[in-house]
């Protein structure tokens, strides 16, 4: 990643300009991020990278931007399960899914052999990513059961995609009692990247 491309980026101008909404911009990055389809074409991981930068130069405390990218992954999870769970068997006849049948099969297919889990694996796995809350939906997966999976893998997702720009940006002006956070948060970024690396080829999509 560019450091001297991102600082230069309107994205980046835009946020520190409004920092006081810091809290709510990357609550709602990650809903976008997590949103069926959308997190496609959003480049959400940047986006979060730079505002969890910028919380990070003190303009946010580290509880509130991790909890902030939980409750945003949560919802937009959440809201991708019931806007399947509305349309249920009509899903398939809607854009984009009408013209892109396989998205949904993908998805499907991964739903019925790994069952449950699935929904906590593919919160890492970008090709079924956006379309697993959808199709977990519109099997009628149980509530209580999808929004227990959603809010375990939020736990994990939200502080691996905080932690490096949150960390990055304490660094720039890091004291002695900020350099042991820096460290203690190195190793939880590694673990939690080495279990997603192990989801990822535990949980292969074939096909």
């Amino acid at each position: 990643m560019d450091w001297n491309s991102l600082q230069d980026s309107a994205a980046w101008y835009w946020l520190t300009e409004h920092q006081a909404w810091l809290g709510p911009i990357i609550a709602g990055i990650a809903f976008v991020e997590s949103f069926a389809l959308i997190g496609i074409i959003i480049p959400g991981v940047v986006l979060l990278y730079l505002a969890a930068f910028i919380a990070g130069t003190g303009a946010l405390s580290l509880p509130t931007t991790i909890a902030c990218a939980f409750s945003g992954a949560v919802a937009g999870d959440s809201a991708s399960y019931l806007i399947g769970r509305h349309f249920h068997s009509h899903l398939p006849n809607i854009w984009p899914f009408s013209r892109h049948r396989n998205w949904l099969a993908r998805g499907e297919h991964f739903f019925y052999e790994y069952g449950g889990i699935s929904i906590v694996v593919a919160r890492f796995l970008g090709p079924v990513r956006p379309v697993m809350p959808l199709v977990a939906g519109s099997l009628l997966m149980p509530r209580w059961l999808f929004f227990s999976l959603n809010i375990a893998s939020a736990l994990a997702w939200a502080p691996m995609y905080t932690l490096p720009g949150y960390f990055s940006g304490a660094a720039t002006d890091s004291t002695g009692e900020w350099r042991s956070y820096i460290i203690a948060g190195i190793f939880i970024v590694i673990i939690i990247a080495i279990a997603a690396i192990w989801l990822r080829d535990r949980f292969r999509i074939i096909g």
